[in-house]
């Protein structure tokens, strides 16, 4: 699942006067408690079911050597890393995420991997003080979707770019077109009620899945050369369903709302078995787990 999160800038900028505010406790107090620390558990297989989607990004930023990349909402680091590579030699990559525990482990496992040309930032992307005209590409997986003014906060990070600094942004388009989370969703609802409709453009994981909205956000942020498109994949993990089990019931709709419901450990055993039944359709011949999943990838450039 993606962060439900909230990843990345994960919060509220607020507007007063001419400058952007935060008022991010909330994710900050939730992401450097027990549910960053499951996230952490499982981020090692998130990373494989999530590559895919770094190839789409690498493919729409086109990244070469000698470039200076942010990564918003870095989470545990990967995207940071496979940029990392591309720009090398003599480029560089800055991950910044709002969690604490985040960008510790990016640190950590960025260090055991031997990558010199990567470091990390803890904040919030609109107000970190970020440095302005100092990168050739800002980049995020799954971590762009969560300003409570999207305007005001691409706005800022717009100022961190250099003229003609492009942006690549993947994000989810809309849970009828992923399973990842349209099922876990279903199967939790059914055994633990149903959820009020929210606001589907409110910050969140498919708070970026209209595209027209959202490239009419960049433009109003003062973006150019602005292009939204959706790409069909698959998110795959050797591993099979059990590798995916832990995270559609711990993570994401199923898991937030177990929380939310006080689920019971019955209840999380009869959603990962109902769940374990409708994946089974994914499977692979060779035992691995390959679900469908559409994604939105938005481009642009400061001109």
């Amino acid at each position: 699942m993606a962060r439900g999160r909230a990843r990345g800038t994960r919060g509220a900028g607020k507007r007063r006067g001419n400058s952007m505010s935060q008022d991010n406790s909330g994710q900050r107090e939730f992401w450097s408690g027990k549910p960053g620390e499951t996230w952490l558990r499982h981020t090692a297989a998130l990373d494989v079911f999530f590559a895919p989607v770094d190839g789409l990004l690498l493919d729409a930023a086109a990244p070469t050597p000698g470039e200076a990349v942010l990564d918003l909402g870095c989470g545990a680091g990967a995207t940071s890393r496979t940029f990392a590579a591309a720009v090398a030699p003599g480029g560089s990559v800055l991950g910044l995420d709002l969690s604490p525990l985040m960008v510790e482990r990016a640190i950590r496992d960025s260090l055991e991997a031997g990558v010199g040309n990567v470091r990390f930032v803890q904040g919030d992307a609109a107000d970190a003080g970020l440095p302005p005209a100092a990168h050739d590409l800002l980049v995020s997986r799954f971590g762009a979707m969560f300003f409570a003014d999207p305007v005001d906060g691409y706005r800022t990070l717009r100022g961190t770019l250099k003229p003609g600094g492009r942006i690549a942004l993947a994000c989810w388009a809309g849970y009828a077109g992923n399973p990842w989370f349209r099922l876990p969703q279903r199967i939790a609802q059914q055994r633990l009620g149903p959820e009020a409709p929210g606001d589907p453009h409110a910050p969140g994981p498919m708070a970026f899945a209209d595209i027209a909205r959202v490239e009419a956000i960049l433009r109003a942020a003062g973006y150019a050369d602005v292009r939204g498109t959706a790409h069909d994949l698959h998110l795959t993990h050797p591993g099979g369903i059990d590798a995916a089990l832990p995270l559609m019931t711990q993570l994401g709709p199923a898991g937030r709302l177990l929380r939310e419901r006080d689920g019971s450990a019955e209840d999380r055993h009869a959603i990962a078995d109902a769940l374990r039944a409708a994946l089974a359709g994914y499977l692979a011949p060779d035992g691995a787990l390959s679900v469908p999943a559409r994604i939105n990838l938005f481009a642009a450039r400061r001109p």
